[in-house]
């Protein structure tokens, strides 16, 4: 896929019998093109079998944020025949685009019995409002993503921190806000306050998927995280909205042989954005460690 030749990528998105990870390979290439032509591309690669799939093409014109794809996301959001791994994504994509005219279908969403989708949709529409007179936020240290919430502003302590995370009568964003700050202190510290939230109650499947999910983008600095991310992927009483997260943050951030072996034992599980997944954790795992 080397110089990103769009007809290329294109046959290789589209193409149901190729191997997940060659799919979804082409699905960042084009998030690194981000130009409008990549849109009807990853649009017409929606149209697949692979919730997992759906849910990383919607992720990814959300990071993109082009107008060309505002009305492709708002139609998957209303679309009740997905499942909530990729309208939820949907959701979380607006909210990154950012635009006021989204926040009636946010919050016509926003009360769904379907509560991963009733909580993004809050969340986007909390970053929308927050987006009309934000604050200077440092840039992060770790990775360039728009994130679902922005960090705080204040550089707080962990301590000081933790009691926002963990504080249910505070809204979801502000929550979030400590999960992204904490994210970018970056100690084992950070990293332990932060997977605090796995197997507790006063964390939902969402924000325990968020957890895996910037886990991930923490790669080795996360690894104190990695026997927890193990028993989130391994419980198969979790949403597996929270198990996906935690399997591809596991190939983001290791290849010691425990860890593989368990993302293999997970390549046959029944619910396919698990089980996916851990291909494309398998291949993470390769390309940044056995590459380097």
């Amino acid at each position: 896929m080397a110089g990103y030749n769009l007809a290329e990528l294109h046959e290789a998105l589209i193409t149901p019998t190729n191997p997940i990870t060659k799919r979804m390979r082409a699905v960042f290439y084009l998030r690194t093109i981000a130009t409008p032509e990549v849109v009807p591309i990853l649009v017409e690669g929606f149209s697949t079998d692979s919730q997992l799939l759906q849910h990383e093409i919607c992720y990814v014109l959300g990071q993109i944020h082009l107008p060309e794809s505002e009305a492709f996301l708002i139609s998957a959001l209303q679309n009740e025949t997905l499942e909530v791994i990729s309208r939820h994504e949907a959701a979380e994509a607006l909210g990154a685009i950012g635009n006021l005219r989204f926040l009636p279908i946010l919050q016509a969403y926003s009360a769904s019995p379907i509560r991963e989708l009733a909580e993004t949709c809050q969340l986007a529409i909390d970053r929308i409002n927050w987006l009309q007179n934000p604050e200077e936020i440092p840039p992060s240290p770790i990775i360039l993503s728009i994130d679902p919430a922005p960090k705080f502003a204040a550089q707080l302590t962990i301590p000081q921190l933790k009691e926002i995370y963990h504080d249910t009568t505070q809204s979801l964003f502000n929550r979030y806000r400590a999960l992204f700050s904490l994210r970018d202190i970056g100690t084992d510290e950070a990293v332990l306050a932060i997977c605090e939230g796995f197997g507790n109650q006063n964390f939902s499947a969402l924000f325990q998927h968020e957890i895996a999910f910037v886990l991930g983008q923490m790669q080795e600095k996360a690894a104190a995280g990695i026997p927890y991310l193990i028993q989130a992927l391994e419980d198969t009483s979790n949403h597996y909205i929270t198990r996906h997260e935690a399997a591809e943050a596991i190939g983001s951030i290791t290849d010691s042989p425990e860890a593989l072996g368990i993302l293999e034992k997970y390549k046959n599980d029944p619910a396919e954005p698990v089980r996916s997944s851990c291909f494309i954790a398998l291949d993470i795992s390769e390309y940044w460690f056995k590459n380097e």
